[in-house]
């Protein structure tokens, strides 16, 4: 499997699904403003109707929480990559801090799911949005 990750221009992500990349990831690394970096969520848009469904789209960086995840599908993506709450549910009780991390963030999924209307995440389009 090849994975290009890239910062979300249009013509990056086309040239990844033409050299025959089977996923790509959007990542914007939230510099909050910082170094003129553009936040993530930003850019899914524009990742997805870049590749146009040929290949999935999974998003890297700004994914704290459930809504983070339900923002992300609604945007576009097929998958996110959870970083910082595994890292802080280890640093603050090892594995089992891991584990309450992934059951907080599926408890957040459970319970904002239903106030969109939907039972699954596939379910969650840009029309969620409005």
């Amino acid at each position: 499997m090849l994975v290009a990750a890239l910062a979300g221009k249009a013509a990056h992500a086309r040239a990844q699904v033409a050299s025959g990349v089977d996923i790509v990831v959007a990542q914007g690394h939230e510099a909050g403003g910082h170094t003129g970096e553009i936040g993530t969520m930003v850019l899914i848009p524009e990742v997805v109707d870049a590749v146009g469904g040929r290949i999935p789209v999974w998003v890297d960086g700004g994914i704290r929480r459930g809504l983070d995840i339900l923002a992300a599908r609604a945007l576009g993506a097929d998958g996110v990559l959870l970083g910082r709450p595994i890292l802080w549910g280890l640093a603050a009780g090892g594995a089992a801090g891991v584990s309450r991390a992934l059951a907080i963030v599926r408890e957040e999924l459970e319970l904002a799911m239903p106030i969109l209307g939907v039972g699954r995440l596939d379910e969650v389009t840009r029309d969620h949005l409005r």
